[in-house]
């Protein structure tokens, strides 16, 4: 991501690394103290088996799938026009809630730019209405889950779990090996919690400036 980022638009970048990735170079930086600059965690999931991740969800979110599955949800993984626009009512929505800001119509079309047929979506519906979505990328066997957001008043139907699992799903049948479940502050225990749920293993990740 940061490769095609630095040749589509240069400049420097705060990125994330998990520390086997660091090299040598970095470790000066510590100072003796990482726990400073371990500011987020990501989850990955290592399989090219569907059938082993559906078995490393953890019990309470394979019960949550089971009942999402059974319920009224719809989930489409086609990324048109409309569906992306469905995309970012949901997640302008969510930005609201959290106070954080919000990607609008440019950055859809900067990631469509740059990752062209690697670029996906699935979206749940309820009677026509979208409820929840993910976005991801993927580069050759490695995939990385960009966003989440669905409505917290159809949470019972378990919309998230139901959207992320299909495009695991159909990842892992696409040749995908690593999916990367998004990185969670420390101090975001929710987010990490249902990532962990979904079978992400916890990968810290040291942020340094590279340019």
């Amino acid at each position: 991501v940061y490769k095609l980022l630095r040749r589509e638009w240069g400049g420097s970048f705060r990125v994330n690394f998990p520390p086997q990735a660091l090299g040598c170079v970095y470790k000066g930086t510590f100072r003796g103290t990482t726990d400073r600059y371990h500011l987020s965690d990501t989850f990955l999931v290592s399989t090219t088996d569907e059938e082993a991740a559906r078995g490393g969800i953890r019990r309470v979110a394979r019960q949550a799938l089971r009942k999402a599955e059974r319920g009224p949800l719809e989930v489409r993984s086609r990324g048109g026009a409309s569906e992306w626009m469905q995309f970012l009512g949901l997640h302008v929505a969510k930005s609201a809630r959290h106070g954080s800001p919000a990607m609008g119509r440019g950055e859809i079309r900067a990631l469509q730019e740059v990752f062209h047929e690697g670029l996906g979506l699935h979206l749940a519906s309820l009677e026509g209405r979208p409820v929840a979505a993910v976005v991801h990328v993927r580069m050759g066997s490695y995939a990385l889950m960009l966003d989440n957001a669905s409505l917290p008043e159809h949470w019972g139907l378990n919309p998230n779990n139901l959207v992320v699992w299909n495009a695991m799903r159909d990842l892992i049948r696409g040749g995908v090996e690593i999916i990367d479940l998004g990185f969670s502050a420390r101090d975001d225990e929710g987010g990490s919690r249902f990532k962990k749920h979904m079978g992400g293993e916890t990968c810290p990740l040291f942020s340094v400036t590279s340019g």
